[in-house]
């Protein structure tokens, strides 16, 4: 007994599996599974390209000729349908996947940029859980202690063509927000911060850093299981 030979009909986002004869003219072959599929889809569907299911390269002259023994894709279409609406219909669909291939780009360019503020905003959660780290706002008064007659502040504001005075302040004032970014000084400045990390948050930071991720993604469960670490901050 001659093996069937696969013909796959794809049309409205369902794929329908048929069979055919080998030798049995494609054309007929063809028709009934459009048939078929098409009650099967609730729709009257006609053939729009036949293809090689294997290679995906189009079957010449396939109305006059047979079955062979490769399983065959027939690319079917609902009957009415304009060939200018399928052409913007295939036209998206390139679109999509071009701006879904862009997606995956974009994040793993996006991981290396916010691994570190990741892995930071899951530590400092950690740490203040067991008591490792409290909530206190501090600034750098390190280029104010040295002076303005430091020789090292006098050269660099020289050098960048600013008033000693304004490099040490300037100075301070960089380190200071350095601080508050990597230590949170106040419970909203956590929240905040794990609220935005958790917005950016991508699959391939999720691969890179799982654990960093399940923990900020439990922050409310953090909180409510040290509570004498966060106070007034954890919702009952």
């Amino acid at each position: 007994m001659a093996t069937l030979i696969s013909v796959f009909v794809s049309g409205v986002g369902v794929v329908h599996q048929g069979t055919a004869q080998p030798l049995q003219p494609m054309r007929l072959a063809v028709q009934n599974e459009i048939d078929n599929a098409s009650r099967h889809m609730g729709c009257e569907l006609r053939p729009q390209s036949i293809l090689f299911s294997d290679s995906n390269l189009p079957v010449d002259n396939w109305e006059g000729r047979n079955v062979g023994t490769n399983a065959i894709t027939v690319i079917g279409v609902e009957a009415g349908t304009s060939p200018s609406l399928l052409s913007m219909l295939q036209s998206l669909s390139k679109k999509v996947s071009m701006l879904e291939e862009r997606l995956v780009v974009t994040e793993e360019q996006m991981l290396p940029a916010w691994t570190p503020r990741i892995r930071n905003a899951a530590a400092q959660l950690l740490m203040h859980a067991c008591g490792e780290q409290s909530f206190q706002q501090t600034s750098s008064t390190w280029f104010r202690q040295l002076g303005a007659e430091d020789k090292g502040v006098q050269q660099l504001a020289q050098a960048m063509s600013v008033q000693p005075k304004q490099l040490m302040w300037q100075a301070d004032n960089v380190v200071s927000r350095r601080n508050a970014d990597i230590h949170p000084g106040i419970q909203e400045a956590l929240d905040e911060e794990v609220s935005m990390v958790l917005g950016v948050l991508t699959p391939a930071m999720e691969r890179a850093m799982p654990w960093e991720c399940q923990f900020l993604r439990a922050y409310e469960a953090v909180k409510q299981a040290f509570p004498q670490q966060f106070g007034s901050s954890v919702r009952s």
